[in-house]
């Protein structure tokens, strides 16, 4: 005789949840390089040299491309566009002021004496645009976009490359010493356009 069990178990199933945030930090990014970190010329008395080319490098993923601006000074030690004697006591009078008009470089022989600019390529130097004053912008704001604007670009995840350089023309009476200044480049991104 067999005997049989037949046990039945009442189990009831426990539940518990909890929740977790789910997030995420977006933002896209952009990267300026500079093949070196000074411009340089020299300048001979009562002529007129440009400096040695950087290039400038701006990378990006951002979705609507990004605008690249060149400035002057920085804001702290010289707050104007000129071009300052390291020297001298009076930086007001031994200096080079920015271009008043555009020059090509053949024509700054005649754009002035003690007078700088900037000029860039965006097609690796084959044509360069007219040498020309550059404004002045306050860096601390980290608004620079009333600086030149050298390049605009609408494309996600673009990158360009620009070949840079200034020039300048020295009066036959200009002290000799070394005339300093800063140039600021800045790359910002395009907003959404809708």
């Amino acid at each position: 005789m067999a005997i049989l069990f037949f046990v039945s178990i009442n189990a009831h199933a426990v539940t518990y949840q909890t929740d977790v945030d789910v997030e995420f930090t977006f933002g896209p990014t952009l990267n300026l390089e500079l093949s070196a970190a000074d411009f340089f010329i020299n300048l001979l008395p009562g002529n007129y040299s440009d400096s040695n080319i950087v290039t400038i490098n701006v990378n990006t993923n951002a979705a609507y491309g990004y605008t690249l601006y060149a400035a002057a000074g920085d804001g702290v030690t010289y707050a104007n566009t000129n071009i300052i004697n390291s020297s001298d006591s009076d930086p007001s009078t031994n200096k080079f002021t920015s271009l008043p008009t555009s020059a090509s470089y053949s024509s700054m022989s005649s754009a002035g004496d003690d007078t700088w600019g900037y000029s860039y390529s965006t097609n690796n130097g084959s044509t360069w645009v007219n040498y020309s004053g550059l404004p002045y912008c306050t860096p601390v704001s980290g608004d620079c976009t009333q600086g030149a604007s050298l390049i605009t670009t609408t494309n996600a995840a673009d990158s360009k490359s620009i070949k840079f350089k200034v020039a300048a023309k020295a009066s036959i009476t200009k002290p000799a010493g070394t005339y300093r200044n800063v140039i600021n480049f800045y790359a910002v991104t395009a907003p959404n356009p809708n």
